[in-house]
């Protein structure tokens, strides 16, 4: 039996429970730029439509007496650890962000472990948490998006969520579904009796593999937090917009600066990169390069994704702009042509890691664009206790 426990609401309930001013107002937590967006909103203001990823102004239109909280991620970082520190009494625990985790209860009653841990997190915190109970991952996360907040939904049969709409599914967005339902598939009872041809030809293989856990068909297990990521990368977005090239560049290598100590200090090289681009008017993409040989230092990350963004003509301003590594494998400790770039690089990753990231830099990023540092969807504990 498997567990999907996501926190409600989890920046604004941590600034509610830490400030009983706040409660049981509308509040959205939002960076601490001018030109930031809402990152959570309490169910108080949800009620009126206010959501994450909105922007401020567009907040303060739907709801006018909307309290704009500014986030500080060490204090939602120091909670989650905790939190992940109760849930292992429990079970075995996968940390999927930094408010979701997955954890293996064995044979062990989902109803009463729920209740269990659910008061611990109410005692210590004052927050609360939706679970969902499935025979894996997917069907768990599933099901805890049922009864939110504060719920608990078990899914014992597929046949319990056949009626519900098939982008209900974790991994099928509204791009997909749209796909799904041009060719008669709009329920999960619609996709679970699909043909696998029918599936493949619109989802690929991914498709494939949800089909087959839906049905029971596939097992997975969770995996102890203390597993290595699967993909590291950082994101900013701009107090102004980005148009010409050296101001745009200056931003790449701070963000390769940054991918490249994670790299290093979780030992790992990566083999692929994603360059995300965000325009002024929201429109987002991606571009890819992939390579053979493996690279961690931020002069190489740099090299890449300066040549991705000189490979295309940029049509308007840029609001925000991303990297993100993957394909990771282990690097090599010691080189058997060891040379004086590397050893500056350990010199200046042992001095980051005494005094801090900041400490020490490159020329290039000498002014560096100031923001507020989010947590990334693929956060971990850097600790583990």
């Amino acid at each position: 039996m498997i567990l999907h426990v996501d926190m409600d609401a989890f920046f604004a309930s941590v600034e509610q429970a830490t400030n009983p001013s706040l409660r049981g107002l509308p509040i959205a937590v939002a960076g601490a730029q001018k030109r930031t967006v809402i990152t959570t909103a309490s169910y108080e203001a949800r009620k009126y439509g206010v959501k994450t990823g909105m922007a401020i102004e567009q907040g303060l239109k739907l709801c006018p007496n909307l309290k704009i909280v500014v986030a500080n991620f060490k204090k939602y970082e120091a909670t989650s650890i905790e939190i992940m520190e109760i849930l292992k009494c429990y079970g075995v625990v996968e940390v999927y962000s930094v408010d979701e985790a997955f954890v293996d209860i064995g044979s062990q009653d989902p109803f009463k472990i729920t209740e269990y841990f659910k008061k611990d997190i109410r005692k210590r915190f004052n927050i609360t948490c939706s679970v969902g109970a499935g025979e894996n991952k997917l069907l768990a996360k599933l099901a805890s998006g049922l009864r939110k907040p504060d719920g608990f939904f078990w899914i014992k049969s597929i046949s319990d969520i056949y009626e519900l709409p098939v982008g209900e599914i974790c991994g099928i967005g509204k791009r997909t579904a749209r796909k799904l339902a041009l060719s008669g598939i709009t329920s999960i009872k619609d996709f679970v009796s699909a043909p696998f041809y029918k599936i493949k030809s619109i989802m690929g293989i991914n498709g494939i593999r949800t089909l087959c856990f839906l049905r029971g068909d596939l097992k997975d297990y969770v995996k102890p937090y203390e597993d290595k990521p699967k993909s590291i990368g950082n994101s900013m977005t701009f107090d102004r917009d980005l148009f010409h090239s050296q101001e745009i560049y200056k931003a790449l290598f701070q963000l390769a600066e940054k991918v490249g100590y994670r790299l290093r200090r979780e030992s790992f090289e990566a083999r692929h990169l994603s360059l995300i681009i965000r325009y002024k008017d929201f429109y987002t993409f991606s571009l890819e390069h992939k390579q053979n040989m493996a690279f961690c230092e931020e002069q190489e990350i740099f090299t890449i994704a300066k040549d991705l963004i000189d490979s295309i003509e940029i049509e308007k301003p840029i609001r925000l702009l991303g990297i993100s590594v993957s394909r990771l494998v282990p690097s090599i400790q010691q080189r058997l042509f060891s040379n004086r770039r590397e050893g500056c690089y350990r010199a200046i990753d042992k001095i980051r890691e005494k005094w801090g990231f900041d400490i020490i830099t490159w020329g290039i990023v000498k002014d560096k664009y100031l923001h507020n540092k989010p947590i990334s969807p693929a956060w971990r504990p850097e600790k583990v206790c």
